[in-house]
Formats: structure tokens, sequence, C-alpha cells
């Protein structure tokens, strides 16, 4: 029997280069998880959750397991993805398993540790690190992400903060040219957002980290394989 399709869902953006971004995730995944794979979008990008999984039920895929690229279970992760997949097997009558999203675990924390490292300049070891998210209106999100941030900071050795692009405390407010530091984007891809607040913080003489594209890959193969996992325990 084939292993279920890795199915990687992401929000989407009107960046070509987020799209590629997230099939870098998919692919860099499921060669470790020894599955097949594709990318739908929530929003922004194409194809849809529900015109990939027409596809895939055209082609006779036996079932996917699909892997929420989100770090919160905020709005997407509670009430977009379950919606989406509702949709798209009540539509096309192809088994689609929910896997975990992405999350704040130490998986990511190690992931965010690594590139901290590798795009700080040396002699600023000790400089503040804004750990950049999108933001929610969802209270527990933000928290899970200044979580985080206090973990990675323990781990690194340097005050980490938690910042947002759409809500308090901003990124934006954090980033001053008295006191350069790193700004380590929680993003999976690029996106506009991110390009904005990246392009401060060079002006001001910051450090800057991209996304964490395929660097995400271990860990959204290890969401797959759970899934899996407890698929085959039923």
């Amino acid at each position: 029997m084939s292993e279920p399709l890795l199915l990687a869902i992401a929000h989407g953006s009107r960046l070509d280069s987020a799209v590629t971004a997230t099939q870098d995730i998919a692919r860099s995944a499921a060669r470790i998880a020894g599955a097949p794979f594709a990318d739908a979008y929530l929003d922004l990008a194409e194809p849809s959750v529900q015109a990939r999984a027409a596809e895939l039920a055209a082609n006779q895929c036996p079932g996917a397991i699909a892997v929420p690229l989100l770090f919160t279970e905020a709005f997407h992760a509670t009430s977009d993805v379950p919606a989406a997949l509702n949709e798209a097997q009540a539509a096309t009558g192809l088994p689609i398993h929910r896997a975990g999203i992405i999350g704040t675990g130490d998986d990511v924390l190690a992931v965010l540790a690594d590139q901290a490292r590798a795009h700080t300049s040396p002699g600023r070891e000790d400089s503040p690190v804004v750990l950049l998210a999108v933001g929610s209106s969802h209270e527990q999100a933000n928290a899970a992400v200044a979580d985080l941030a206090d973990r990675l900071g323990a781990a690194l050795g340097r005050r980490v903060r938690a910042g947002f692009a759409t809500c308090a405390p901003r990124a934006a407010d954090m980033i001053t040219a008295d006191e350069p530091g790193l700004l380590l984007p929680l993003f999976t891809a690029p996106g506009l957002l991110l390009e904005r607040t990246a392009a401060s913080a060079a002006a001001a003489g910051w450090d800057t980290a991209g996304h964490l594209g395929a660097a995400l890959g271990p860990v959204v193969a290890q969401r797959y394989l759970d899934c899996a996992a407890a698929l085959s325990a039923d």
C-alpha cells in the first residue's frame, strides 16, 4: 500500500516566491517521510484546497495527510483549515486526514536557534533579537509566540522579544538604529509583511534572517509521520 500523500496547506501570498517556498518545504518533508507531496492554499494563491483535492482524486490518489503550515492555533488553524478540508472531502470523496500544525515546540525552537546563529554578524552575538510573527487577534496565539521568544532567548543566551507585524507589540517599534540586533522571522515563506519589516530593519543596521522555508522540512515530516502512525494504530 502506497503512503498517503503529504498535502502542505499554506495561507497563501500574492508573491510567486511564497509558492516556491511552500513547495520547497513540502518537497523536503516528503523526501524525509518517503511520501508523495502536493501544495494547496487557503487564500491569495492557487490551487485552493478543493481544487487540489479534485486533481488528486482525478489522478486516483488513495488519500492524503494535510499538514497546515501554521505556527499557532488561531483562526486559520481552528476554522479555515478544517472548513477547507471538509469542503474538499465532500466535493471529491478524497480521504484527507489532518495532521498537527507546525506549532511553536522545541523542534521549531531548534530551527530558529540555527537561523539566529547563522545570520548574526561577528561581534553581535549578544545583540537583541526580535522574533517577527504576523500577529493574531487571538491573544493565546500571540502568547504562544511570546513564550517561544522567551525559550529561544534562554537557548541562545540573548535577549529575544516577540514582535508582530499586525498588532502590538509591533516589531517596527522595537527596531532602532541605537541598538542594532537581529530580525528573526517566524515565517514559512516570503510575504509582503516580512519584506516591509526586513527593509526597515536593514535600513536601521540590523542583521536580518529570511523566511524559514525548507529548514522546516523535518518538522513538517514529523507532523505527517505522527499522523500516519496514529492512523495505523487505529
